[in-house]
Formats: C-alpha cells, sequence, structure tokens
C-alpha cells in the first residue's frame, strides 16, 4: 500500500497515482492508500472525486513512552528462514 506521510506533497497527484497504479500492477498488486491525518485533505479529496472507496479501517495507537510498560516487550523478533 501506498502510505502518505506529508500533506503538502500533493503535486501531480493524477500522474503520481497512475505511476504508481502501473508499478502496483507490474507486481500484481492492488494499489491501495492507508489515509491518515498525515495524508492531509487535499489527496483524500482528490481520491473521493476520482472514485475510490474505503474498504477498511486502520486503528493508530499512540502512548507517551515514558507511560510503556516495556518490561515484558522482546528485545527481537525472532526470524525463521
Amino acid at each position: 500500500s501506498v502510505n502518505p506521510l506529508d500533506p503538502g506533497d500533493i503535486q501531480h497527484i493524477a500522474e503520481r497515482i497512475g505511476r504508481a497504479s502501473r508499478r502496483f500492477d507490474a507486481y500484481g498488486r492492488p494499489l491501495t492508500f492507508r489515509i491518515s491525518p498525515l495524508s492531509g485533505p487535499v489527496l483524500s479529496k482528490h481520491l473521493d472525486s476520482e472514485g475510490w472507496s474505503t474498504f477498511d479501517e486502520s486503528l493508530v495507537m499512540r502512548l507517551p513512552l515514558s507511560d510503556a510498560q516495556l518490561d515484558a516487550a522482546m528485545d527481537q523478533i525472532p526470524l525463521k528462514d
């Protein structure tokens, strides 16, 4: 998925979406966007006007690091090849 993180990065939206779509198509993947407050309203309105639809919602949670309980946290996630 595309994760827009700069609300001011809106130049040439249609062309950039077209390029992203072709790249995702080349890999056999559907183009999806994860829209968050960091995406800004311009991109969201553009996608709406082009007929893109919302199919699910992501929940972003936050916590001040000073409040985090990390005693039982793992330092590394075990990987298996």
